[in-house]
């Protein structure tokens, strides 16, 4: 038997897909704008796979969008995967855990890992935001740097729908009238995102646990380019990385995901058994 289950304490949302006895743990973080409903389709799949997943809200995102005069640093989104693994480990003790993050989850995930190395057994980036492709008109442009230094809870609209996104049109059309969906993100948000790029580029860090990167071949969001730069700097004994020509950023809930979701199943099942 599975279960989907969403706790909703109002400073701590996340939703699980279990299975009695699973054979490894996802701890799924979302991108910009998402939440934690948008991991649906990939842990579905994987309840197939004996494979349990516990996906969150982050800090002023989906029914915690409200909170985000909260955010302060990339801290408190560490703060959020940190609440998360610990009910992961209480249910499941004894179980491998990997850590997934999608577009902005996945430069989140990076820089979590390099406070917290050995936490995790393993660590899958879709399309990790290193860098962003967004075009910024001029007035938002100045109205993030008149923000800066005036007002860094000023809210600015991203540019880009999840038609940008995905293939499948109908998800995308259900998607954007969803009211857990965001297209803003606070000026102080988009600096730190910026201050945690320019990071991840530089300072490649070492570590212990197999890497899975996954890049969009045609991504509007994030350069693709710059995803294969740092993977290529990375300091992992366990590393792979996979590109899908023709597909859109949001590799989650692409036309054709059940193609990625497999070729993540692959991979975990080599680490879950060696």
């Amino acid at each position: 038997m599975t279960i989907e289950t969403l706790n909703q304490n109002p400073d701590f949302v996340y939703r699980k897909w279990s299975v009695p006895r699973p054979m490894a743990v996802l701890l799924l973080v979302h991108g910009l704008g998402a939440h934690s409903r948008r991991w649906k389709y990939f842990a579905d799949f994987f309840l197939n796979q004996s494979i349990t997943s516990y996906a969150l809200d982050l800090t002023g995102f989906g029914k915690r969008r409200l909170q985000g005069d909260n955010f302060q640093s990339f801290n408190c989104f560490f703060r959020d995967i940190l609440n998360l693994y610990e009910v992961v480990r209480a249910d499941n003790p004894d179980i491998p855990v990997f850590i997934v993050g999608e577009s902005l989850g996945g430069l989140i995930v990076h820089e979590f890992l390099r406070r917290y190395p050995d936490l995790c057994n393993g660590a899958v980036y879709l399309s990790p935001a290193f860098a962003n492709r967004l075009f910024f008109s001029l007035s938002s442009r100045l109205k993030f740097f008149a923000a800066v230094f005036l007002n860094s809870g000023v809210k600015i609209k991203m540019p880009f729908t999840l038609f940008d996104c995905t293939h499948d049109i109908e998800y995308a059309k259900n998607m954007e009238s969803d009211p857990d969906e965001s297209r803003y993100a606070t000026v102080k948000l988009l600096a730190n995102i910026i201050l945690n790029q320019i990071r991840a580029r530089l300072f490649p860090y070492r570590s212990k646990i197999p890497f899975l990167f996954l890049v969009s071949g045609q991504d509007y969001i994030v350069d693709s380019r710059t995803i294969k730069r740092v993977y290529k700097c990375f300091k992992a004994e366990d590393k792979k990385i996979i590109e899908y020509q023709g597909l859109y950023h949001a590799l989650s809930i692409e036309s054709q995901r059940e193609k990625i979701f497999k070729d993540i199943g692959d991979w975990l099942t080599q680490r879950i058994i060696s």
